[in-house]
């Protein structure tokens, strides 16, 4: 990508994004011809590449440029530098559907969750000590690092004041792949002394992580009155437990990439079968003919095939497979016809077709029925000859997806 900012010229070699609780941070390697690089011209880039990457549609951003490593040569000046880019708040925001979990809806079972639990003794000295956050170590689920993140008198920036709320964040989202996306099926729960069991949610929408989104929860998880109740049994002796289960969904589709062809030529060939009253073979095959960077042929069969056995004559479009790339399908468009050398009145039929190492055959059973063909008024056989025609169309090319 290229940038101009005041008559001078800068382009990116790289560029990975990440997210962390102050912004987007990029990493960042420009290569420029002469003079300071601007900041704006970064904001710039960063903004546009945002919006392009992960649908945002941010319009302004403030950018800092917190270290910096310059290379000169005789040519450009390479500079590296981490930025912050701090989006505005309607892009940044954590959108949460809030699905309003309370302890009457959540169920209980003995067995603990099964990826992880996080054991809290002397919880109310983290209100005392005015921690708003207590994230817990890492853990593993689904090939992933997670963590959870307790906020003991809820979080504010998103409603959750007088409710224990709680979020699962992915970690180290920065050794992901630009493009990365993570979906996962997310419950957490609280584990209840008296009852001895675990209340846990029973969600089962799939929650999508990004570089834009790196964590999702509960704003209100359960309300502080209940939660701090030694009658409730949650909170014992100042002591808790959260747990967490993540089941990353897996995605196995397949895909495809359809590429159209500009400008495709049609391909028009004509085989004229003579002699046809002596044709006691069940089937013929025309010369091998070229279209596109392909081979082809046609098959007639002049007594027909299937339903057409007996009564009509039956023409084929043949791809030569040894002339297609593996895992390739040719999308055609292709008419088959037998002329009516008299009045132009053809028998023809019109398909679309994608021809391929396993299905390189297609055409018409019933092209034509024998007693029109026979009939010397129809003009299809002349001094015993028949002239059968392919005109077709590649339109384009359908091969498996590799991005």
């Amino acid at each position: 990508m290229f940038l101009k900012s005041n008559s001078r010229w800068f382009r990116t070699i790289s560029s990975p994004f990440w997210c962390n609780r102050e912004g987007i941070v990029c990493e960042c390697v420009f290569g420029y011809t002469k003079g300071d690089l601007p900041l704006e011209c970064i904001r710039k880039y960063c903004l546009t590449s945002l919006n392009k990457l992960y649908g945002t549609s941010a319009k302004t951003c403030t950018c800092t440029r917190n270290t910096e490593s310059l290379r000169k040569s005789k040519t450009h000046i390479k500079a590296s530098f981490v930025l912050t880019i701090a989006l505005p708040a309607s892009i940044m925001e954590i959108k949460t559907a809030d699905p309003l979990f309370s302890v009457k809806t959540m169920k209980g079972r003995e067995a603990p969750p099964s990826q992880y639990t996080f054991k809290i003794k002397s919880f109310s000295w983290l209100s005392k000590a005015s921690v708003q956050q207590c994230t817990s170590e890492e853990f593993e689920a689904g090939g992933y690092k997670w963590s959870l993140s307790i906020y003991p008198t809820g979080n504010t920036k998103v409603g959750g004041q007088g409710y224990v709320s709680i979020y699962l964040v992915l970690m180290d989202p920065s050794s992901l792949p630009v493009d990365w996306e993570v979906n996962a099926i997310v419950n957490f729960s609280a584990y209840n002394f008296i009852d001895n069991e675990y209340v846990i949610t029973q969600d089962t929408n799939v929650r999508r992580f990004h570089v834009l989104k790196t964590e999702w929860g509960v704003p209100k998880f359960i309300d502080m009155d209940t939660f701090n109740d030694p009658s409730k049994g949650y909170l014992m002796d100042d002591t808790c437990v959260f747990g967490g289960e993540v089941f990353v969904v897996k995605t196995t589709n397949k895909g495809d990439c359809l590429s159209m062809i500009h400008g495709p030529v049609p391909v028009s060939h004509s085989w004229k079968f003579n002699n046809f009253s002596l044709a006691k073979l069940n089937k013929y095959e025309s010369e091998s003919f070229v279209g596109g960077n392909y081979k082809w042929k046609l098959i007639l069969y002049p007594n027909g095939i299937v339903e057409g056995k007996g009564n009509s004559i039956s023409l084929f479009l043949v791809l030569e497979v040894s002339t297609l790339a593996p895992n390739t399908k040719i999308v055609v468009e292709c008419t088959l016809r037998a002329k009516d050398q008299i009045s132009g009145h053809h028998a023809q039929t019109r398909f679309t077709r994608k021809f391929s190492s396993s299905s390189s055959v297609w055409g018409s059973r019933q092209l034509v029925a024998l007693a029109k063909l026979k009939d010397p008024n129809c003009g299809f056989l002349v001094d015993d000859t028949c002239i059968l025609e392919a005109e077709f169309t590649i339109l384009g090319l359908m091969t498996p997806r590799i991005d």
